[in-house]
């Protein structure tokens, strides 16, 4: 009985642990989102809005479904067998509508079920594919950032450090990344000696590494993309020029006057913090308070920084459920055209098949 007592006690509470950590980001983020709204101006955020230039919005979504061709064809790139364009571009717009959409990265699994659905990949490919897409992702934004960094000088000295601390993390990065590039499953056993000589096996975070470490090597060796490595390194740069630039636009449209480089600057940020474990959907919250925190360092006033952050967030979302709804109408359209070129239209043809 007492065991049993127990048992029962310790299930209870690891349900515990498991719904506060579903609900704790929840919290955090309506919690930022409400600090935020109390220090908003309504009247001039309505002002800000009803000047926003047509132009800007209807730039900022062109750039954006650029990044997702680019995305496609990336994806194409990656795969070994030459899937058509027309197939990958509507599973990579519904693949990162729900990825943006649904928490905890469930998302991620509806590109691995289009994939399969639409064109017969095995669950192994597609997710050896995501994968490499997200080593080449943080080269890529390692690679923008550092590049702008050239560029930028700030008057504010913590800005400078901040600059400079992620500089550093992002090159130790990269050079981690070139690292498992290059030597592949020497590179894991080299991690493994550094937790033995370190004494981290005692952390969970440290083996968590070791496997998704090994998840990536495991992907490199079945992609063999090797003839491949440049090409898509240079069109994962043009992905995240694409977001970058629709930034721009839609921050430049609720007058936001920062330069290219500073936009980079800000956005790596942005999606630095996202590494955290408290994202509410599509990271509102965390988004907002790290953006108006940045913008104001650098000479934005508030209430331009909060209509800002808010306003390009929501139409940003509001572009990518337009393109998630396009994409899942082409799905359709094309299960739907596979599946009656697959049948016999009807009885009198399936008898002259007979004949």
């Amino acid at each position: 009985m007492m065991q049993e007592e127990q048992m029962s006690v310790t299930t209870n509470h690891a349900r515990l642990r498991k719904y506060f950590a579903r609900l704790f980001p929840v919290g955090v983020g309506l919690v930022l989102i409400s600090w935020l709204f109390s220090q908003v101006d309504f009247r001039e955020a309505a002002r800000i809005v009803r000047n926003i230039p047509p132009s800007l919005l209807l730039a900022g979504m062109g750039s954006y479904f650029g990044g997702f061709l680019l995305r496609a064809l990336r994806f194409r790139l990656l795969l070994p067998q030459q899937i058509p364009l027309r197939h990958l571009v509507p599973i990579v717009l519904v693949h990162y509508a729900a990825l943006n959409i649904i928490p905890a990265r469930l998302g991620e699994l509806s590109y691995i079920i289009l994939l399969k659905q639409v064109n017969q990949v095995s669950t192994g490919r597609s997710v050896s594919n995501l994968l490499i897409a997200r080593v080449f992702d943080h080269l890529a934004i390692s690679l923008l950032f550092l590049t702008s960094a050239v560029f930028l000088n700030f008057s504010s000295s913590w800005l400078n450090t901040l600059l400079l601390v992620v500089s550093v993390a992002l090159i130790a990065a990269c050079a981690l990344l070139a690292l498992l590039l290059a030597y592949k499953t020497r590179y894991v056993g080299w991690f493994h000696a550094l937790i033995r000589v370190l004494k981290f096996e005692r952390f969970q975070l440290a083996h968590k590494i070791e496997r998704e470490l090994g998840e990536v090597v495991n992907a490199l060796l079945t992609l063999r993309f090797g003839a491949n490595l440049f090409p898509v390194l240079i069109v994962s740069c043009g992905i995240w020029l694409c977001i970058f630039a629709t930034n721009y636009f839609l921050l430049h449209a609720f007058q936001v006057q920062l330069s290219y480089q500073e936009i980079v600057f800000t956005s790596t940020c942005i999606i630095m913090m996202r590494l955290l474990p408290l994202q509410f959907v599509s990271g509102f919250g965390i988004h907002e308070t790290t953006w108006v925190f940045l913008a104001e360092a650098l000479g934005v006033p508030r209430q331009i920084a909060i209509t800002a952050a808010f306003g390009s967030h929501i139409i940003a979302t509001l572009f990518l459920l337009c393109f998630g709804l396009y994409g899942l109408m082409r799905l359709y359209a094309l299960l739907d055209f596979s599946f009656i070129r697959s049948r016999p239209h009807d009885e009198n043809d399936q008898d002259r098949l007979h004949d």
